[in-house]
């Protein structure tokens, strides 16, 4: 499997498909909190790290970021609680 991760943080992501048994072929990711990218680093060496995603992309897809966001924020507030969704921020 191929992964992107977008501000994956601690890529907890990364972990949770090995705990899982998800081969992972490549592990992309785009993260600037500083602190994060070195921990992730150190426990997970092969994750190749692109830096700020907000530099990369174009207008029209930041549109579409922002619009999946505030889907899926509206989607928790409506079922996170009920169906015990954990959200990793």
């Amino acid at each position: 499997m191929k992964v992107l991760s977008i501000c994956g943080g601690l890529e907890t992501g990364y972990l949770a498909l090995q705990e899982l048994g998800i081969p992972v072929e490549e592990y992309h990711t785009y993260e600037i909190f500083a602190p994060a990218i070195e921990l992730s680093k150190k426990h997970f060496p092969n994750i190749v790290h692109h830096g700020d995603v907000i530099e990369q992309i174009s207008h029209s897809s930041k549109v579409l970021i922002w619009l999946w966001l505030a889907l899926a924020a509206r989607v928790y507030r409506l079922f996170g609680k009920k169906i015990k969704m954990y959200v990793l921020v």
